[in-house]
């Protein structure tokens, strides 16, 4: 909580942006194996947008996407409890850009997000986890600030009724 209640702090530096994800998508996947020694996911990287280069806080920036990946992790773990035999979870991260900014999409295939609770997923306190899961509904909000506030980027989250979550997000490029 103190972390979203302060301010930035984190030096920006150039950072391709691609290398960047790729780098935490693969430590948060190992990291939930951990937690989840037989959790199974197919973690598909696009990088489209190879070599787009943006200024940023390296470790807020990593935060923001283990907070996006670890809640998708998590969506597609559930959703394969309860999924037909032949489920296979997955997350696709997609890289786009063009001469002003990079667009990234993390898509999971898990459960979706109600749409009355889709518009308050960045909310701070907010949580779609039932309770006692440890889950302070700070994730997401502070990935908000990180991107919006911190790095003049934005988010939002799309959640089709037939399931499934994509989150996307779009940064300034350096010139």
């Amino acid at each position: 909580m103190m972390e979203h209640a302060g301010q930035s702090t984190g030096e920006h530096t150039v950072l391709d942006l691609d290398a960047h994800v790729k780098e935490f998508a693969t430590l948060s996947l190992h990291a939930f194996q951990d937690r989840q020694p037989d959790f199974d996911c197919r973690l598909v990287i696009d990088s489209g947008a190879a070599g787009a280069r943006i200024s940023g806080a390296s470790q807020e920036l990593g935060r923001a996407w283990l907070n996006i990946l670890s809640n998708a992790f998590d969506a597609v773990e559930q959703h394969a409890r309860s999924a037909a035999p032949d489920f296979t979870p997955a997350v696709h991260i997609e890289s786009t850009s063009d001469d002003n900014q990079v667009e990234l999409r993390i898509t999971d295939n898990g459960p979706g997000i109600a749409a009355d609770d889709l518009g308050r997923v960045f909310e701070p306190f907010f949580t779609t986890k039932p309770t006692g899961e440890g889950h302070t509904g700070l994730g997401l909000s502070l990935t908000h600030d990180i991107l919006a506030k911190g790095h003049g980027g934005s988010i939002r989250a799309e959640s089709p009724p037939e399931g499934g979550t994509t989150i996307v997000v779009t940064l300034p490029i350096v010139a």
